[in-house]
């Protein structure tokens, strides 16, 4: 899929390059996962009101989703099913991207929660602990301009590098209310992603 967005025509400025704008970037991400899509080009690295910098060169909310996505996910999409709360819980997986110190037959599950009072707690079927990305609204709000993952701001280092991400391990996944996040299962075994 190529050249899209959360908006057309440079987006809706102070919104498509914002927190919110994550919600429809993950869907649309997890969506084309499971469809079979490979690639998904996104518009624009930099300039309009959807970027993934700004104008100072600091990535914005949906560059470090991105980022984030590239990293953890495969290109195998796997089966996912939500018994509660299915209007509020968007979730998906695949299997992970096999890279250094991730095994086969390991699950990334991606999800958000749309409800804005209550969290979610996803229960897996594998018997494994999990790391989680959390990513959250640096100032509480949904418009915020940048991003925590597990509670750490997210910016370039003084050497424009992508500094470290705080690792969180558990053996479930929870959701605060208007969040969304990655979960990678690295002992799950799954057979689909051996």
């Amino acid at each position: 899929m190529g050249e899209t967005s959360s908006a057309y025509d440079s987006g809706a400025k102070n919104i498509s390059n914002r927190y919110v704008a994550g919600f429809l970037w993950m869907d649309k991400l997890g969506i084309s996962a499971q469809y079979g899509y490979d690639i998904v080009i996104r518009q624009a690295l930099y300039g309009g009101a959807y970027s993934l910098i700004d104008e100072n060169m600091q990535p914005l909310p949906d560059f470090w989703l991105s980022y984030l996505f590239k990293k953890l996910v495969g290109r195998r999409s796997l089966e996912v099913s939500v018994t509660q709360n299915p209007g509020n819980i968007r979730v998906y997986a695949s299997c992970s991207r096999i890279e250094e110190g991730v095994k086969p037959g390991a699950v990334t599950i991606y999800a958000m929660n749309l409800d804005p009072t209550s969290s979610a707690r996803l229960q897996v079927t594998f018997n494994s602990t999990g790391t989680i990305y959390l990513l959250e609204p640096t100032d509480g709000t949904l418009t915020s301009p940048y991003v925590n993952i597990n509670s750490q701001t997210m910016k370039l280092t003084n050497d424009s590098e992508i500094p470290p991400i705080p690792l969180k391990s558990q053996d479930y996944f929870e959701l605060k209310p208007l969040t969304f996040g990655f979960f990678v299962l690295n002992e799950a075994k799954a057979v689909a992603c051996i």
